[in-house]
């Protein structure tokens, strides 16, 4: 047959042998089962099942209409809904993971699908349901760091891992540092002289969140209880009849949108208040439903609960906990700015120290730690007089901290009480935060009060270290009080 480049391709079961392999042509709305293809002088044929990996995914025998993608959305939430007892707003955002996952060509970064749930909570019934409704997915229950390189990198799939456990030790710290370089399409991994590819859609099960900061801000949590309720058994013959069903539709459904989901564009002014990586994953998510914007305004509010929970996790990692220690020196000292002051990388190391012992979190950072973080973000230090190494603060370094602060997600709501943020109150006023966009649609207002030129070190500790004003360098009171903030 003549092969037209706009035809659509995909590899599924022959339905008259379904240990047999065989192509569905799309060719402008019309079907055809194929065992091989001749294009540009080369003939195609699909690979042999055989009895290892291609007989485990799961793939479309035929292709069905899909309905139209409310209809869609609305079966794969009420088949979904049957099985496992979760909430709502969790089976929403399965949906939107379930059909993305049929456009991964479309997506630079893809999110992590993580159920989260004790001993007898349906973690494995879900994850048997979304291997019946995601495209090219494979169950495993337990899987190597080599395994999952080459999984990834030799199959176009969505991998769906039971039983993750990533509990600090060799094995468990290599698969997180691929778990956090397989969402990004070209991160490849390199072993033994060749590169692998371990980008795909992953849906992970395990008893806990992953405490790896970057890897949690990957994810989306779908959290998971214990049940009572009779639900129908999740069995072989019942995730059958659900892959017969609903594997031609997504089929037709991915036939069908392909071409738009390529040009398609979300409006970014809808996710402004996201933190960039949630606006990444959030474009995913809301791309499969450009049709159905009602469902898009649900998800967007779902994620934005679930940026709120990620930035919690984040704000324990030591870039974020740095990058918030800054801005907080900065707005609290120097609400209006202007004045040189400097800046002790011990007294960013006291802020930091004292952040997490209110979080409730340790071990605390050493400075040399600190240190290397403020160099990581550009942040370069140099030697200040006889006190140690630390920053000049004029309005330059000013304004690459809240540079930092914006692409780090954080703003004006770190700064304040959660009582503040009820009333909308935001603290002193701040040109640059103004600047920058970090005021969070808070109300600021302009105080005049004195802004100490300080050398600031350990300022949060009652037994601390002298203050030294950097005129006089008379010793300042040590209690806190006074014109120190």
């Amino acid at each position: 047959e003549i092969w037209q480049h706009s035809d659509l391709v995909e590899i599924v079961r022959d339905p008259n042998e379904p240990s047999r392999l065989a192509f569905l042509r799309w060719n402008n709305g019309t079907p055809a089962i194929l065992h091989e293809i001749d294009r540009d002088s080369k003939r195609y044929v699909p690979p042999s099942q055989g009895a290892g990996l291609l007989a485990k995914i799961v793939l479309p025998d035929r292709i069905s209409p899909s309905g139209s993608t409310r209809e869609l959305a609305s079966d794969l939430e009420s088949v979904i809904s049957r099985f496992v007892e979760i909430n709502p707003d969790d089976v929403q955002t399965s949906v939107g993971f379930v059909l993305s996952s049929w456009f991964p060509e479309c997506f630079e970064t893809v999110p992590y699908l993580w159920l989260v749930g004790p001993l007898g909570s349906a973690k494995t019934t879900l994850l048997k349901l979304l291997r019946c409704l995601c495209r090219r997915s494979v169950l495993v229950g337990d899987i190597r760091a080599a395994a999952l390189y080459r999984l990834a990198h030799e199959t176009d799939i969505t991998l769906l891992i039971d039983e993750v456990e990533l509990d600090g030790s060799r094995s468990a710290s290599e698969m997180a540092r691929l778990l956090r370089s397989g969402n990004t399409r070209g991160a490849d991994t390199i072993r033994n002289g060749q590169r692998f590819s371990t980008f795909c859609f992953k849906v992970l099960a395990s008893r806990l969140p992953p405490t790896d900061g970057a890897l949690s801000s990957r994810s989306l949590f779908v959290s998971m209880r214990p049940t009572t309720k009779s639900l129908p058994v999740l069995d072989a013959r019942a995730q059958l009849q659900i892959i017969q069903e609903f594997q031609p539709r997504m089929l037709a459904f991915r036939f069908e949108n392909l071409s738009q989901m390529k040009q398609y564009q979300f409006p970014q002014q809808e996710l402004q208040d996201l933190t960039p990586r949630m606006k990444q994953l959030a474009v995913v998510l809301l791309t499969p439903l450009h049709d159905d914007p009602q469902r898009q305004a649900n998800l967007i509010a779902i994620l934005r609960d679930g940026d709120d929970a990620n930035r919690v996790t984040q704000s324990l990692e030591p870039e974020w906990l740095v990058v918030e220690a800054l801005f907080r020196m900065c707005d609290e000292y120097h609400p209006d700015g202007g004045q040189l002051c400097e800046m002790l990388v011990g007294g960013v190391t006291d802020e930091v120290n004292y952040m997490l012992k209110l979080r409730g979190e340790g071990p605390p950072l050493t400075a040399r730690k600190v240190g290397g973080v403020l160099n990581a973000q550009g942040i370069k230090t140099k030697r200040i007089g006889n006190h140690g190494r630390g920053m000049v603060v004029n309005l330059a370094f000013r304004r690459e901290v809240h540079k930092l602060a914006r692409e780090f997600g954080l703003d004006r709501r770190v700064l304040v009480t959660p009582v503040a943020i009820k009333a909308g109150y935001g603290g002193a006023r701040c040109l640059l935060c103004e600047e920058f966009g970090l005021t969070a649609g808070l109300r600021c207002v302009a105080l005049d009060r004195p802004r100490p030129r300080r050398i600031l070190s350990e300022h949060r500790d009652h037994k601390r270290e002298p203050l030294f004003d950097e005129d006089s360098h008379d010793v300042q009171d040590q209690t806190g009080e006074g014109d120190f903030p």
